[in-house]
């Protein structure tokens, strides 16, 4: 009876818009690596806190009851993969998922919800594109002679 496993249930953590459940052990707990984490660290929840990763994106590695593991990009030089181990009472849910989860409810992915897809059957560009420069306009000028303007000397600038 001992060596019999039992199953402890999952921990919830309440999120905006989704609930993520953890299980304390890492090959129950793949489906939920990868999801992104805030790590708001508080001194009255957690003493010795890991220097300059307050309010940094992390990846979650593992989970258990009281704590989760993490992975956080650290710039010394390069980019440095750390782990650490952080109390569920310090994390939050990520804002970069929140706006992933809002595109895709207006189906701008529609692989990955959208309905526009099914409909067209064609090929959708994904990424995000940047916004493009205007396009060139000219201006009237109803005087013939136009002013150069230039900076004005520093003595008028004083007074």
């Amino acid at each position: 009876m001992a060596n019999k496993k039992t199953r402890v249930p999952a921990i919830q953590l309440q999120g905006l818009w989704e609930t993520i459940k953890l299980f304390p052990w890492p090959h129950i707990c793949e489906p939920t690596r990868r999801l992104y984490c805030r790590h708001e660290g508080s001194g009255t929840t957690q003493k010795e806190q890991p220097h300059y990763h307050h309010g940094k994106t992390t990846r979650i590695s593992s989970g258990a009851q009281c704590a989760v593991g993490m992975v956080v990009n650290k710039l010394k030089g390069k980019m440095l993969a750390k782990k650490m181990n952080i109390h569920i009472e310090n994390i939050t849910h990520s804002k970069s998922r929140h706006n992933f989860l809002k595109c895709v409810w207006r189906g701008e992915y529609p692989e990955k919800g959208g309905h526009q897809r099914e409909k067209t059957h064609s090929w959708v560009q994904l990424k995000h594109q940047l916004t493009q420069p205007r396009e060139t306009h000219s201006m009237k000028n109803s005087r013939e002679v136009l002013q150069l303007l230039g900076s004005r000397p520093y003595k008028f600038m004083a007074n």
